[in-house]
């Protein structure tokens, strides 16, 4: 836009999720805008009349929004003959997408950048005169999970730094733990020195500490940047000249068996491969070394495994009711460049059935239609319904739009779990989404009282990030307003009367349950490979166990008492190490409350036939209430 001077909002615009600013027509526009926009284009106006061209970039990257764009393109240029559909990815499997277009042409652009020499692991031993043994031993395991060893990492960089030229080292890691261990054994090399920049990049890092990497050094000191997958295409760092790339990413899949989450360590494809080295030949003629042999990088997958094959698909499921309410879903997604397994699949009709979102002919329900006009997974939607009944809304939506977004609040989360631990208490003691209510609450209290700028105290006295509680506000307004539209609250309703209950700890937890039902319970003597352990353990209603994340306010919960406890969470992801589903955001919950909200049978009975005691079951939780009949 700048090469054009042309200013944006003239014959070029852009529309993202929160924010807008259409191109002016006549005389032809631009339009730049996500795939999640572009897809409910495509549902008002399946065949795009009235556009020409659509290019959609960075198509290897394989998101679900991506993905379901490419099916519903495909239908509009058989509706409109006319548009034009342009691909565009410098690492995209173009024998699948020219096979999933009709053998449409492919054109081959050459790139901008400077070569870049790839040095493998054998290659490094000789270059460096170096022993990695371990990440030799790594390479020749014929299956799991790829093992990074950051002490040979740390070596590899800090070979690089003593034998070759000017230039910032970008190292590509799995997750935040490895990129602390490697800081810490560089920290260790280099001490105090002041001829190093050692960077880490992660979100749960501040924004300042992050920018950190875009600056250009002094001369004579060296940049090395620490990051994960993040900074394959989504950032680009201009001085780097040499690629460390250990060859790992941390990627979802889908368990087998229970169609839930969970976070694996897995080796890159060849085309992540290219994407990494390529970032070091931007202005320069680059290095990259991979640590991981020639012999491995053959056996690697040719491209990235397509996001809609590794993530539970109820969300997904549901939009496709939206965009072809005719069409079976099996049918419908069956269409896909490549369609997720008819398993997965059946795991979300299931969860959508039970919800009440569909029935099981698949028409959609009225419940389901309100659902699909929130941008919320669906069973965060239904509590959201249920709060604006509940008279809970505006607290309720803070809640919900943490849960779905996941967004780090605190600046430098990953160095202060402990002390945001105890922050965090200040606000409520025995509830996470309580905390994130309230934060958000007095973050907004703060706003309209001092305007921006006199919120930054209050921000800098907990650590707290601004941009986060900014974005969360807006996406928080966004779903009111879409529950507005959607007809549930009546016209110009009371905004006292749909929030007097905000405040009310035990209800916006029962409204969590009501969509989200899913609980966690302690439990003593677990049998453990054949062995009683007495301890007591978390485990979900579906008898998985569980571990509660160490910035929550109930880590610890099962050392701190032996009696039953009862906490209400959403989402969390299965940890291969650990073996168990982590969860970030937990409240404790009484019984009474489980009985109240959490969705299935409540069954009755006496005890020993006496008629002075009652047994009230929720048999899905496994959760049995004694209470008195008189």
């Amino acid at each position: 836009m700048r090469a054009c001077s042309i200013g944006v909002g003239e014959s070029i615009g852009y529309h993202v999720r929160l924010d807008t600013k259409p191109p002016r027509p006549p005389g032809g526009s631009i339009l730049y805008c996500t795939s999640g926009v572009l897809l409910k284009r495509l549902h008002a106006n399946p065949g795009l009349e009235g556009c020409s061209h659509v290019f959609i970039d960075e198509a290897h990257e394989r998101d679900v929004n991506t993905d379901l764009t490419l099916l519903l393109l495909k239908r509009a240029v058989k509706i409109n003959p006319h548009l034009k559909v342009i691909i565009m990815s410098a690492t995209l499997d173009t024998e699948v997408f020219t096979r999933y277009f009709d053998s449409c042409p492919v054109v081959d652009v050459p790139g901008r950048t400077f070569p870049v020499e790839v040095f493998h692991l054998e290659d490094i031993q000789k270059k460096f005169g170096l022993t990695l043994q371990n990440s030799f031993e790594n390479c020749k395991k014929e299956e799991g999970k790829p093992m990074v060893n950051c002490q040979e990492v740390a070596e590899v960089i800090r070979s690089v730094d003593k034998t070759q030229g000017d230039g910032a080292i970008l190292v590509f890691l799995p997750g935040w733990a490895e990129i602390k261990l490697t800081k810490q054994i560089l920290d260790g090399y280099y001490g105090q020195s002041s001829t190093h920049m050692i960077l880490p990049v992660h979100s749960r890092l501040s924004t300042t500490d992050q920018t950190k990497m875009f600056a250009k050094p002094p001369p004579g000191i060296r940049k090395v940047v620490l990051a994960t997958n993040i900074a394959e295409t989504s950032i680009t760092i201009p001085d780097v000249v040499y690629v460390v790339d250990s060859g790992a990413h941390k990627e979802n899949r889908i368990r087998e068996g229970t169609g839930t989450e969970s976070l694996e360590t897995v080796w890159v494809s060849r085309a992540s491969a290219k994407q990494r080295s390529g970032r070091a030949g931007r202005v320069q003629s680059g290095y990259c070394y991979r640590l991981y042999t020639k012999e491995k990088e053959a056996e690697l997958a040719l491209h990235t495994m397509p996001e809609i094959l590794r993530i539970p698909l109820e969300q997904t499921v549901l939009d496709c009711k939206t965009y072809a309410p005719d069409d079976k879903v099996e049918d419908f997604l069956s269409q896909l460049p490549e369609p997720p397994s008819k398993k997965a699949i059946q795991y979300a009709f299931r969860d959508l059935v039970d919800l009440g979102a569909l029935t099981p002919s698949e028409h959609v329900t009225r419940l389901g239609s309100l659902l699909s006009s929130l941008s919320l997974h669906p069973r965060l939607g239904c509590s959201l319904l249920h709060a604006a009944v509940a008279g809970c809304l505006v607290a309720a939506a803070n809640i919900l739009t943490h849960c779905a977004e996941n967004v780090e609040l605190f600046r430098n989360a990953a160095d202060r779990r402990e002390e945001i631990r105890e922050i965090k208490s200040k606000f409520n003691q025995t509830s996470d989404h309580a905390v994130l209510h309230n934060i958000q609450d007095e973050f907004e209290y703060k706003v309209m009282e001092n305007g921006w700028r006199g919120v930054d105290e209050w921000c800098d006295k907990y650590g707290l990030r601004k941009d986060r509680l900014k974005y969360v506000q807006s996406l928080s307004n966004l779903h009111l307003e879409q529950l507005l539209k959607s007809g549930v609250v009546g016209p110009n309703p009371d905004p006292n009367e749909l929030s007097r209950f905000s405040y009310v700890d035990e209800m916006l937890v029962g409204i969590i349950l009501s969509g989200t039902n899913s609980l966690l319970t302690t439990k003593k003597h677990v049998r453990t490979k054949g062995k009683l352990k007495t301890t007591v353990s978390l485990c979900t209603s579906k008898g998985d166990h569980a571990h509660i994340s160490s910035d929550s306010v109930n880590y610890g919960i099962t050392k701190r008492t032996n009696k039953p406890q009862l906490l209400a969470y959403f989402g969390g992801y299965h940890s291969v190490e650990r073996r168990a589903l982590v969860v970030h955001k937990t409240s404790l919950v009484t019984p009474h409350t489980a009985l109240l909200f959490c969705k299935g049978d409540l069954k009755k009975e006496l005890v020993n036939n006496k008629e002075d005691v009652t047994v009230l079951s929720l048999p899905r939780h496994q959760l049995q209430v004694h209470v008195p009949t008189r």
